[in-house]
């Protein structure tokens, strides 16, 4: 053990620059793969708690099996109200905008319309910096919410008047209020724009189209049970399905990517390790 303490320390202390650097040529791969590989972590739960925070309360989705926009006609909703052990169904109309200012960087805005009369039992947010008492304005085709993020992000706010394109279409919208999601799944909804889905489907010519149907089952009855009465109601082409279940798609989506990080990673680990190798290599040759 003496020996060996004398030979690295007579090392250590012979070529200082060269030993620094390979303990920090070490310690810069190790840190860069412990932090991607925090950071794949991080994706995967951000995306989740994203998922669910948009799902809110709703335990099952019903969705077009060939993933179309629009798939999904909306008197479907009144046969997945009647079957057993659904308490509530609720419409979904997921868009796309891009919004443009001037000479500013065009900006993606996710728009989801939504039926506002019955959201309050799905997922738990308040519409602030508006007045209450206009209601009715709430529901009229030129009427849009913006997350507070977003808000906050662009400056967005009560009053303004913006034009939003969804494919060929541009339509123009009034910011009747900003959405404040309560709780900390919740926050996911701050990054999207409401609509009442009427409104959003008159604005993009989607009338009578649906991307999905939000289902709210009986908590007293067994979620097997609800999917089977829910699936036996629905024609061809159309599946039912857990939020979480979106969760798993996003993993395989991101999976390319997370692993094309994790190998960066392992490449700057590896660089570390050659630094040692190349540096006991070169010790030993010189010795000899």
């Amino acid at each position: 053990m003496i020996l060996f303490r004398l030979i690295v320390w007579r090392h250590i202390w012979g070529e200082p620059l060269r030993t620094a650097l390979t303990g920090l040529g070490v310690g810069l791969g190790v840190a860069v793969y412990v932090a991607v590989a925090t950071a794949n972590t991080e994706v995967l739960r951000t995306f989740e708690e994203g998922v669910v925070g948009v799902a809110g309360g709703t335990t099952l989705q019903v969705i077009s099996a060939a993933a179309l926009p629009g798939g999904i006609d909306e008197n479907i909703i009144q046969t997945v109200r009647q079957a057993d052990g659904v308490t509530l169904a609720t419409p979904i109309l997921a868009l796309t905008a891009i919004w443009r200012e001037a000479a500013a960087a065009p900006v993606v805005l996710p728009i989801l319309g939504i039926d506002l009369l019955a959201e309050s039992e799905v997922r738990d947010y308040t519409i602030a910096s508006a007045d209450n008492s206009e209601w009715e304005s709430y529901l009229e085709p030129d009427t849009i919410f913006i997350g507070r993020a977003i808000a906050r992000r662009y400056g967005f706010s009560p009053g303004q008047v913006i034009d939003l394109r969804v494919g060929r279409l541009v339509r123009r919208f009034v910011v009747r209020g900003i959405v404040e999601g309560r709780g900390p799944r919740s926050a996911a909804l701050e990054e999207l724009a409401l609509m009442d889905i009427a409104a959003a489907q008159l604005a993009f010519d989607r009338w009578g189209q649906l991307d999905r149907i939000d289902v709210v089952s009986d908590p007293a009855r067994a979620i097997e049970e609800v999917v089977s009465s829910i699936e036996k109601r629905l024609p061809a082409g159309l599946l039912v399905q857990r939020p979480e279940y979106r969760t798993a798609q996003v993993e395989r989506m991101t999976r390319a990517f997370r692993l094309n990080v994790a190998s960066l990673s392992a490449v700057a680990l590896l660089v570390g390790l050659f630094l040692v190798y190349n540096t006991m290599s070169f010790a030993v040759l010189r010795r000899r």
